[in-house]
């Protein structure tokens, strides 16, 4: 009897080892099909043109950046990237990512999932949806706001930063402008993830990232989070 009872303890021990291996397994498996789908860039999630994008834009600054007026929008979005922050210890340096490029990693993927606003599918998809050479252009009539180019924007700005708010407020009745990166839709173009960031002066500004969800036909802001603050 008690070597029958050593025996179940025994199984017992062996299957939850089992399940515990296969929990193991499935985390790694996901977050190396994630990696793995960068290598496949399916394309197709983008729009055929530009009018559900700036649909998308324009209840973000309708209902998302209303508080402190946005009065200009860049008129091109930034270009997406992955990205993965490395540290080097030994000479105290922190890789950060370009400028003027939205820059995603795994984590950020990772950590969307476990809010529930995008399932493990939405995630890969997006993540693989990546690709730098892709931006939107932004109507200015279909968002209801002025808008002036990328270049446009750099000339501004070799003005000097306190001056160039200066002549935006003057011009246009306030100094705050936007800049949005690349969507990236799921597959069935039922959910997108943007980041935004709204600059109002030197120290005066505020980056988010967005999932929107599109609901009988209309899409409405399920998620935010702001990704850095001035």
């Amino acid at each position: 009897m008690k070597k029958k009872s050593i025996y179940c303890i025994f199984y017992f021990i062996i299957i939850v080892w089992g399940i515990y291996a296969l929990h193991l397994f499935r985390n790694h498996s996901n977050e190396e099909a994630l990696k793995e789908e960068t290598t496949t860039k399916n394309l197709s999630f983008y729009p055929q043109n530009n009018h559900e994008v700036n649909k998308i834009f324009k209840i973000i600054l309708d209902n998302y950046l209303p508080i402190e007026r946005v009065s200009l929008v860049i008129d091109e979005t930034l270009p997406v990237i992955i990205f993965e922050e490395s540290y080097n210890e030994k000479d105290d340096i922190l890789t950060l990512p370009p400028e003027d490029v939205i820059a995603y990693s795994l984590k950020d993927f990772e950590a969307l999932i476990k809010t529930g606003v995008i399932d493990f599918f939405d995630a890969e998809f997006m993540y693989s949806s990546v690709d730098s050479s892709k931006v939107c252009s932004i109507n200015s009539k279909a968002i209801n706001k002025p808008s002036i180019s990328r270049l446009e924007q750099y000339e501004l700005f070799s003005k000097g930063k306190d001056q160039t708010y200066d002549i935006l407020r003057d011009k246009y009745g306030t100094s705050c402008f936007a800049k949005f990166g690349t969507p990236l839709f799921n597959k069935d173009s039922t959910k997108v993830l943007v980041t935004v960031h709204k600059y109002c002066g030197r120290l005066n500004g505020l980056g988010s990232r967005l999932v929107l969800i599109k609901k009988n036909g209309k899409w409405i802001i399920a998620y935010d989070t702001e990704t850095w603050v001035s």
